[in-house]
């Protein structure tokens, strides 16, 4: 994701100084005592200049709670005339809360009310009462889920929300007025009531904001936009949350990248973000199944204290040296001596350059300089076959015959000089070794991006005999950008993570 889409999400804590000192002062006064519900109900509690600015807080925040007692109750009936009359009362006028409690509860109630649903998104569109752009996002999906349903139309909703847009948008400025957000009032622990800050209720909704957008990605199955979008948020904002790194670490396992599974339960566990025995539950199962993926046996408190061990996993260990803490192969690659390992084939090393280079070891231009040295040796030592391999293809269990699906391990049919080479996830790989030669390919980055004409020329590693599910396979937007840019006839080696083998595509118009 690039820079510029995250300036939204910058403010400067020193434009909010007034408010600081507003927020102080009101914290004081509401010091005085605990809250008692009791004290408020049966009053009719409306909106008075005449009442000091802490009191008219605590009423607000009486009339929040009132309705979020029966919510307990599930008095869901009741719950909602109670709502609706709170749409005329005026510590209410320019606020958004109750329309997104009344959007909620209509489908609480059995039958669940869409149609009232749908009239109470519109009636809040058309109030002119403004809303953050997270709580926007939140109202369209309504909008746009009961759209799905046949109770509108892709027309209306542009309608509403360009109603918005042109007017409600433009009312920041009431935002607080005549007393502050019913989201920024809530009662501590110790019984006594507090505010938010305008600074803080901004960043909590810009966070909101940020989770909502990665969920979406989530929930059409684009993994790729996921991870691209997070790893966005935290290199160009200071936002995070266990929701995002949770969404991050189930889009790492849809693609079968587990390394960096791993990498990012370490910030999770190391930050401390996880509370509750469910969520200890839930990322302790996690970790077990990433240890089984990888052949390794960390503990939590493995990642929290960074303390990762030399684990062995068949020819593989956990590289400490490495910064990222990425999982690469135990056999020394060593980019300054530019000489191969007698025991490595031309395409693993290639691959191991490849690894270098993605965590940034190298630039692209030692890269090249690394393919171009390695291929003018495989020249000179056309028969330097890597030994691994030639045990792979000697050995019978790994080949099939006509009376099984057992695979076969094949090896190119020669080398193959490649523009670049990309990783992508395992399923996606898969799918590609079950391809003959010939056979056409479409690379995209999301469902919506034009697909880049690719054909499989040769394929290595472990060969089934079944059919492939489809010809996409999607790629990151680095990747896409990239092979974009190729000329028709340009080669490019596609490989995952933790499994021999490659698939050379070559781009065609």
């Amino acid at each position: 994701m690039e820079k510029e889409f995250f300036d939204d999400f910058q403010i400067d804590k020193n434009d909010y100084k007034e408010d600081f000192a507003k927020c102080d002062k009101l914290t004081a006064d509401l010091q005085v005592e605990k809250f008692d519900l009791d004290k408020y109900r049966d009053k009719n509690l409306v909106f008075s200049s005449e009442l000091s600015d802490s009191q008219n807080i605590l009423n607000k925040f009486a009339l929040k709670e009132i309705g979020k007692e029966l919510a307990k109750e599930k008095e869901y009936e009741k719950l909602i005339l109670y709502l609706e009359s709170l749409l005329e009362n005026s510590y209410f006028e320019n606020d958004y809360y109750v329309y997104r409690q009344l959007a909620i509860y209509y489908l609480r109630t059995r039958p669940k009310r869409f149609d009232k649903q749908l009239e109470i998104i519109k009636k809040f569109f058309k109030s002119g009462i403004y809303c953050s752009h997270n709580q926007y996002l939140w109202f369209s999906k309504k909008l746009f889920e009961l759209r799905d349903r046949g109770l509108t139309t892709d027309e209306e909703i542009l309608s509403y929300t360009k109603y918005f847009r042109e007017n409600g948008s433009l009312n920041k400025f009431n935002e607080n007025f005549p007393v502050i957000l019913a989201e920024r009032i809530y009662k501590k622990h110790n019984g006594y009531v507090d505010i938010d800050s305008e600074y803080s209720y901004e960043r909590a909704q810009m966070r909101q904001e940020l989770e909502f957008i990665g969920q979406q990605f989530k929930n059409d199955g684009d993994y790729e936009s996921v991870i691209d979008f997070y790893n966005g948020v935290f290199e160009y904002t200071d936002f995070d949350s266990i929701r995002m790194y949770d969404n991050l670490i189930s889009s790492y396992e849809q693609l079968g990248d587990y390394e960096s599974m791993l990498d990012t339960l370490s910030i999770l566990f190391k930050k401390n973000y996880i509370r509750g025995e469910t969520n200890k539950i839930k990322f302790s199962k996690k970790l077990d199944f990433v240890n089984k993926e990888l052949g390794t046996s960390f503990t939590i408190n493995d990642l929290k204290e960074y303390n990762f061990k030399q684990l062995k996993r068949n020819d593989h260990a956990f590289n400490t040296s490495d910064s990222k803490n990425k999982y690469i192969g135990k056999k020394d690659i060593n980019p300054e001596t530019n000489v191969k390992d007698s025991n490595v084939s031309t395409h693993e090393l290639l691959f191991k350059y490849a690894e270098l280079y993605e965590k940034g070891l190298l630039t692209r231009e030692e890269f090249e300089f690394m393919k171009k040295q390695i291929f003018s040796q495989q020249i000179n030592n056309p028969d330097n076959e890597s030994q691994e391999v030639n045990d792979l293809n000697n050995n019978k269990d790994l080949k099939s015959s006509n009376n099984n699906n057992r695979p076969v391990y094949k090896k190119f049919s020669r080398d193959y000089i490649v523009k670049t080479i990309i990783t992508v996830g395992r399923k996606n790989f898969y799918n590609l070794q079950k391809f003959n030669i010939g056979d056409k390919i479409l690379a995209i980055r999301t469902k919506k991006s034009n697909p880049i004409n690719m054909r499989i020329v040769d394929i290595e590693g472990f060969v089934t005999v079944k059919s492939p599910t489809d010809n996409i396979i999607k790629i990151s937007g680095n990747n896409y950008n990239y092979i974009k840019s190729l000329e028709p006839g340009d080669l490019i080696a596609v490989k995952t993570k933790n499994r021999p083998g490659s698939v050379i595509l070559e781009i065609y118009e």
